[in-house]
């Protein structure tokens, strides 16, 4: 760069296809238009922006699009952007569409406000890696210790992330400290491990102060939350240095990875604790599941490592499915308990000016939060006031947003599915056999919030399809946004130039030589039962023997004959050869406060 310390660089609207650095310098990037028209892309050519000279909070890049950082031919690794042992302002921006973290920080203190930070992804692959030795994907990855201060995480929107092991949305590694506030963390997923929203590992005195957490997916714990805090000794504790105060965290699920081979917990789909957990402390929390699994749990194959468990006070602990605590954890109160008790009731969630997780009139979780919680905020999400003085002494609510919705009409919950397309041809693909992807949509309606498994049924057996969701349960959070799957069909009994194998004999039916078998059989017994009458059981033994013979010689030709057998369940065609298509069904079905199921027809042929 040109500029000089001091200066402010505007840029105009549009595209500049580049990878910068700040080099150092104390400069202002700034867009004149925003970040929707104001595109800096980094050409899939490593990272996009890179503050890794030691920058301070006078190094500021905002307004702008930052995407497409991937790995480059050199082979290092890539993000959106890097900061470095580095602590500049970043705001405003739109990081979208890059391959490693959206915002990578190690042993920094910047802050990251107001940006939105979306569909950033991961190289995971089963095949290659069964257990979480590398970790990518993640909107935000916070890692170190800063040589002064903390990052600061506030007021960004962090969403639709996939990451490969450990926190979706953010993930908080090797002690890191941050202050992660007022963001709205929504449908991330991480798929080999823990933590869809946030995830912390060997990570300690974190603040997780009212955030909205919603609709998220881990593939074994903590699908909202995971805290995986360090401990010095076996049953330590000690005063609360973990700080997790007046989030929504809601509607957030568990998706089991069957490529991962692990002894982890899977289990609390809002709130999971793998480690030590006696210095974390929950406040004025509205924790609401709608799945199968507890909604907080804490792993029993780690409660050696904690003298209690976590502190929880003045929050609402509440499943549709009645499934609240799990593993060693219990309703754990605070100093306070006497007048902040935990609950367990329906949060009666409306939307208001089209913000879903408001409270209605009359809602359980008005007023009964705690006031004294440490590190309660002057404002809620939306900026209005906290707390509220009245008759009563000081009150405050429970989860992001401070008081009654004005308005509580939400509508009837539904939903519906889509597939798309619905016809398909499978041809061989290197990584997947003869195969072919679709599509699902799933639209949830009327605040539906709880959960929506997909499966499939009427697979043809003749040509072993089967089919695979990524994601198979899908968290519908009450706010209505669409959720995709991708769907794999594969059809193991077909070759890679589309023949289709002969089954083996051992499952083929009989057929006409078994029916004339079965004949002879009977015949054969009449015979017998006739000569036995008149005691000639000399003979009758003699002809059953030769008669069971018989039988073994024409089961033989019946399960040995020639030819391929035809299509079975889902096939049409005729003459008794290959099928020209097949048919199978997709079902998705909700549970939570709507119980109802989707179908829809999907055919498909094979590729010659």
């Amino acid at each position: 760069m040109a500029a000089s310390n001091g200066d402010t660089v505007l840029v105009a609207p549009g595209t500049y296809v580049e990878n910068i650095n700040f080099l150092g310098k104390s400069i202002t990037v700034t867009s004149s238009g925003g970040a929707a028209v104001t595109i800096i892309d980094g050409n899939n050519n490593g990272t996009v922006v890179s503050f890794t000279n030691g920058e301070t909070a006078q190094s500021v890049l905002n307004g702008f699009t930052i995407q497409h950082g991937a790995i480059p031919p050199s082979g290092e690794l890539p993000n959106g952007i890097e900061i470095n042992t580095a602590s500049p302002t970043i705001t405003n921006n739109i990081v979208t569409n890059n391959r490693g973290y959206g915002i990578e920080i190690d042993n920094g203190a910047p802050l990251i406000q107001n940006n939105v930070v979306s569909n950033t992804t991961t190289a995971y692959d089963p095949g290659q890696d069964y257990g979480c030795d590398y970790d990518d994907g993640s909107g935000i990855a916070v890692n170190g210790v800063p040589a002064s201060g903390f990052a600061v995480i506030e007021g960004n929107t962090i969403q639709n992330n996939v990451a490969h092991c450990g926190g979706g949305g953010i993930r908080i590694g090797y002690r890191a400290v941050p202050h992660i506030m007022n963001n709205r963390i929504l449908y991330n997923q991480t798929l080999g491990s823990d933590g869809g929203g946030i995830y912390m590992f060997n990570g300690t005195q974190v603040w997780i102060v009212q955030n909205l957490i919603a609709g998220n997916i881990a593939a074994s714990e903590g699908g909202g939350i995971c805290i995986a805090a360090v401990s010095e000794e076996d049953g330590e504790s000690g005063p609360v240095n973990s700080f997790v105060v007046n989030n929504t965290i809601v509607g957030n699920t568990i998706d089991p990875n069957g490529d991962i081979s692990s002894a982890e917990l899977i289990d609390g789909s809002q709130v999971g604790f793998p480690a030590y957990v006696s210095q974390t402390g929950l406040y004025n929390n509205l924790i609401i599941s709608a799945d199968s699994y507890n909604a907080v749990a804490c792993d029993p194959l780690y409660s050696y490592l904690s003298a209690t468990p976590p502190v929880i006070t003045g929050s609402d602990v509440y499943s549709l499915t009645g499934n609240e605590f799990g593993g060693w954890c219990t309703a754990q109160v605070g100093s306070s308990a006497s007048l902040y008790q935990i609950i367990s009731a329906n949060p009666m969630f409306v939307a208001e000016d089209g913000q879903y997780f408001h409270l209605a009139p009359g809602s359980p979780a008005l007023d009964t939060g705690d006031p004294t919680a440490p590190q309660l905020p002057a404002t809620d999400i939306n900026g209005s006031s906290r707390t509220e003085t009245n008759s009563s002494g000081t009150t405050v609510d429970m989860g992001v947003y401070e008081g009654a919705a004005l308005s509580s009409a939400t509508g009837r919950a539904s939903f519906t599915m889509q597939v798309s397309p619905t016809t398909l041809t499978l041809s061989n693909m290197s990584d997947y056999g003869v195969a072919a992807f679709t599509s699902v949509l799933i639209t949830p309606r009327g605040g539906f919030f709880g959960t929506v498994s997909l499966q499939c049924t009427g697979l043809p057996t003749s040509i072993l399809a089967k089919c695979f969701f990524s994601p198979f349960n899908l968290g519908a959070a009450g706010d209505n946004t669409p959720m995709t799957a991708t769907l794999l069909v594969d059809a193991q009994g077909v070759t890679a130039q589309g023949r289709v194998l002969p089954r083996p004999s051992v499952t083929r039916p009989l057929g006409a030589r078994g029916a004339w078998a079965a004949v002879f059989l009977l015949f054969v017994i009449g015979l017998e039962w006739f000569w036995c009458s008149r005691q000639l059981l000399r003979r009758s033994w003699a002809v059953t023997a030769s008669g069971l013979l018989l039988l073994v010689a024409a089961l033989t030709l019946s399960a040995c004959g020639g030819g391929t057998s035809s299509s079975g369940g889902g096939g049409s065609g005729g003459g008794g050869g290959t099928p020209s298509s097949y048919s199978f069904t997709v079902v998705a079905t909700a549970s939570g406060n709507l119980q109802s199921t989707q179908t829809a027809t999907v055919t498909f042929s094979i590729s010659n």
